[in-house]
């Protein structure tokens, strides 16, 4: 697959389900957040998720990656709420990851983000881009599909406020778009 960040959330969604019952310590202040504001208070509540959840799992990303460090990324947070203890055919999955970046480098860490999916290979993922959700400064959505029928599609919202790069990703059988968007938008209210 040729789209590094597409790549990385689902290598972050994997490490979750891996590392099942270990968690990061998300109480460091979040600095283009006034500092007021902890990592930890940005992440959805489970009455947030557009479905039951059964079963979360919250860490801190690697942010030694490229793609963090060549925009300078302070810290970050994730979580992967899902609606079954164990991932099945059925099952709904509502990943989140809050990366903080110095003032001005959110924006043209979200641009390279853009460029790269858009320019991406697609032999063997469909991007299909939906209409800017208009979340936060700058927004985007857009469905992955696998052409190979293996993985469930996935749908993600990345936006950027104020020093904050944020993407909501659903992986489901079925897709509800809206909901994200939804839960996107709830995201994004927590920034301050």
């Amino acid at each position: 697959m040729k789209f590094p960040f597409l790549h990385t959330a689902f290598v972050l969604l994997a490490i979750v389900l891996v590392l099942a019952g270990c968690t990061g310590s998300p109480s460091a202040p979040a600095n283009g957040t006034s500092g007021a504001v902890l990592m930890s208070q940005l992440l959805l509540l489970p009455s947030e998720i557009p479905f039951a959840v059964a079963d979360e799992k919250s860490y801190n990303p690697d942010m030694t990656k490229p793609e963090f460090l060549q925009f300078g990324a302070i810290k970050g947070i994730a979580r992967t709420s899902s609606s079954e203890k164990t991932e099945s055919a059925t099952s709904v999955q509502l990943s989140q990851t809050i990366i903080e970046y110095p003032p001005g480098n959110s924006v043209p860490a979200f641009d390279w983000f853009d460029k790269i999916t858009r320019n991406g290979d697609q032999s063997r993922y469909k991007v299909t881009w939906l209409p800017d959700p208009g979340i936060g400064n700058k927004s985007r959505t857009l469905i992955i599909a696998d052409l190979t029928g293996v993985e469930k599609p996935t749908a993600m919202v990345v936006f950027v406020k104020a020093n904050v790069m944020e993407s909501v990703v659903m992986k489901a059988p079925s897709l509800d778009t809206d909901a994200l968007i939804r839960a996107a938008r709830a995201a994004a209210a927590k920034i301050p």
